[in-house]
């Protein structure tokens, strides 16, 4: 039956496979997903994303800015150049219309795969287009690279800017590639993913006539290690979104089931405020609105006085599986499987001669009690078995017996008021709460 664990509020569930479980908040939001999944596909990220040296001593360029003499002159790393040179200067394309900075990196798969698409704009527009790859990695990972990896070898890509600090504080980024654009005057015109870099769009810049690209934003002050939340994400917009939290004081237990926002009908809401672990699953089983506790099979080490807030918002298509979302968010945090189905029960029922009961009613005296109540004290106690009542309870008195009366002593008690008392088997619906084991 069910094991009471007497732990601090905070520690909702502990198993032998589940040491401890604290609270949390999630937030699934689409624009984040898209933000951070697509690396295969489009941008990629370091995790260890260096800072510059100096970096704080250079202020970045703004689009619009014009890039300063000093940049212009900055001697920058290279490898791979078709002269032999070790160094160039952004200076030494300044007779280009166009300049475009390929912030790259030897991990980055997508970066690579674009590097012959690159190679095929310079070539046809290698008197007006510079582009040049820029990587801030050791010039001796980027050149086993350039001779180790089929693609770049076969891209026709030629010299890389490497060791590179600087340029990544002029125009900082997080995820790569990225693109800034550069007219000859050194004017910063663009920043754009890869998705921009079209014949079309390169041949309206250098010719002067009016392009609108779609502007790349890295969010520069993204910290993996904390919440969406207070990384100042726009967490209205989710998709979707599953909230837990612990018990809010001042506020009384409320519950509310599925049905769409009222300020937005394309979404669908459910929610509990300050509600049992038990009493929160109601929200995944409706039908478990009324199920005594003897119907309630609990295997499973829950503390029966935490209470929880939960919230989840979703699309409005979902709502035909909503229950089964929050029936999977709950039991997933608790690290445990839930079930509500209807089976072959061993039970007492419960039938009546009223003929007989309107007979002998005036034998009741003293303290006594209706059966409806004595049902559901009985059926409230887990170990007792099921009580069905198979008449209107409600107006039928009885005198009052003990909860864990014998059948032999209830059914002599009853017996005498036309009150039959017998062993049975019905189908009924039985929830069951079970430890979510490991597996093997």
């Amino acid at each position: 039956m069910q094991k009471l664990c007497n732990r601090e509020r905070y520690c909702l569930f502990k198993s032998r496979y589940n040491r401890s479980r604290t609270l949390f908040s999630f937030a699934v939001a689409g624009f984040c997903f898209m933000l951070f999944n697509l690396s295969t596909a489009q941008a990629q990220s370091p995790e260890n994303g260096e800072a510059a040296e100096g970096q704080t001593e250079i202020k970045p360029l703004q689009i619009g800015d014009t890039v300063p003499e000093e940049l212009w002159n900055l001697p920058l790393q290279v490898i791979n150049h078709p002269e032999g040179k070790d160094t160039i200067t952004l200076d030494d394309y300044r007779d280009k219309k166009l300049i475009i900075l390929d912030f790259w990196a030897t991990w980055c798969g997508s970066c690579i795969s674009t590097f012959p698409k690159i190679s095929k704009i310079v070539e046809a527009r290698r008197e007006l287009v510079k582009v040049l790859p820029v990587s801030y990695e050791e010039m001796q990972k980027v050149e086993r690279s350039f001779s180790s990896n089929k693609v770049i070898k076969n891209s026709g890509i030629e010299e890389t800017i490497v060791e590179d600090s600087v340029l990544k504080a002029y125009f900082p980024h997080r995820i790569v590639p990225h693109y800034i654009w550069l007219d000859g005057n050194g004017r910063f015109l663009f920043q754009t993913d890869a998705s921009s870099l079209t014949m079309e769009n390169i041949d309206s810049v250098i010719t002067e006539n009016p392009v609108k690209l779609t502007a790349k934003r890295d969010s520069i002050s993204f910290d993996k290690d904390l919440p969406f939340d207070a990384n100042q994400f726009d967490v209205g917009r989710n998709l979707e979104r599953t909230v837990f939290l612990t018990e809010t004081p001042g506020i009384p237990s409320l519950m509310g089931q599925p049905r769409p926002l009222r300020s937005d009908n394309q979404f669908v809401r459910a929610y509990a405020v300050n509600t049992s672990i038990e009493r929160l699953y109601e929200l995944a089983f409706p039908d478990l609105i009324g199920i005594p506790r003897n119907r309630r099979k609990i295997d499973a080490e829950i503390d029966a006085k935490s209470l929880l807030c939960y919230e989840f918002i979703g699309k409005v298509e979902r709502k035909g599986d909503v229950r089964l979302k929050i029936k999977e968010d709950i039991d997933g945090f608790l690290g445990v499987t839930s079930n509500l189905k209807r089976e072959d029960v061993d039970c007492y029922t419960l039938q009546i001669d009223e003929e007989l009961y309107r007979t002998r009613e005036h034998l009741l005296l003293g303290e006594r009690q209706t059966v409806s109540n004595w049902v559901r004290l009985v059926n409230n106690t887990p170990d007792n078995i099921p009580l069905i009542c198979d008449f209107e309870p409600y107006k039928i008195f009885i005198p009052l017996l003990p909860i864990d009366a014998s059948y032999a002593e209830a059914s002599k008690t009853l017996k005498q008021y036309g009150i039959e008392l017998k062993k049975d088997r019905r189908d009924i619906a039985v929830f069951y709460l079970k430890e979510r084991r490991s597996e093997k």
